[in-house]
């Protein structure tokens, strides 16, 4: 169970909150394969507009395979539903994905991952007789350092490049965000 609250900024004006939760459950299928089953519901506050405001789901599926004892790969298949005030941003979007891990003796394990999602919206856009139809693709880092604490926690460092293509055009963009979090076993 991870709950989650944050902030996101947008040209350094505030752009909304979101507030997360999410479980996990793993379970072995071999010595080398296993399968996690996720579910994720947040709600987001933009602060200047509410058609954005509110819920999205997610329920993913995810084979992780470890090659060696420090190196692993995994395959996800991931459902997401985000249900905004305004029916024009509602959608329903089936997203694939695969991730390769790698730790090494000294302590930083490597992360790098690729999904793409398919998000046909349910009404239609504002102004056109059509709902909009988006494809994203994202490719992300990770760098985890568990040598380096601070107050018990280690860093992770991560950054994310995503594309998007719309048949709405002013949604077609590129984004790249990084963030610096920290991670606590118990």
């Amino acid at each position: 169970v991870t709950p989650e609250v944050s902030r996101a900024f947008l040209a350094g004006d505030r752009y909304y909150d979101r507030v997360a939760l999410s479980v996990a459950r793993g379970w072995t299928l071999n010595p080398k394969t296993a399968l996690i089953l996720r579910a994720e519901a947040e709600y987001r506050d933009y602060t200047t507009s509410t058609t954005l405001t509110g819920p999205r789901y997610e329920g993913q599926a995810e084979v992780r395979r470890r090659l060696d004892a420090r190196t692993s790969i995994a395959g996800s298949l991931a459902y997401n539903v985000g249900n905004t005030e305004s029916p024009a941003f509602q959608y329903d979007g089936i997203e694939i994905g695969a991730r390769a891990n790698r730790a090494f003796e000294n302590g930083i394990q490597l992360g790098v991952g690729i999904t793409y999602e398919s998000r046909p919206y349910r009404g239609n856009f504002t102004g056109l007789t059509f709902a909009r139809k988006d494809t994203i693709t994202s490719l992300n880092f990770s760098v985890f350092i568990d040598r380096w604490t601070f107050q018990g926690a280690a860093p992770t460092y991560s950054c994310k490049l995503t594309w998007a293509q719309s048949n709405v055009a002013f949604y077609d963009y590129n984004v790249q965000e990084c963030s610096i979090g920290f991670t606590r076993n118990f």
